[in-house]
């Protein structure tokens, strides 16, 4: 991107993990966003960052 006035979605599209509780209030979104990309956090609910054994599959777009 040539600048930082884009605008970025994701979600979360499988946990693929073994040791997820599905009642988890998951919260996903975009932070540090730079002109050579973003973050995307996951966390569950405003009690920090989630914790789990496993790989996250996620989707995103990005748009000018």
């Amino acid at each position: 991107m040539s600048d930082t006035n884009y605008r970025a979605f994701a979600i979360l599209v499988s946990s693929g993990l073994s040791t997820f509780d599905k009642n988890y209030d998951v919260n996903v979104s975009i932070s540090q966003k730079t002109i050579n990309g973003f973050t995307i956090d996951i966390h569950r609910g405003t009690e920090g960052y989630l914790e789990a054994d496993g790989t996250w599959i996620l989707d995103y777009i990005v748009l000018p």
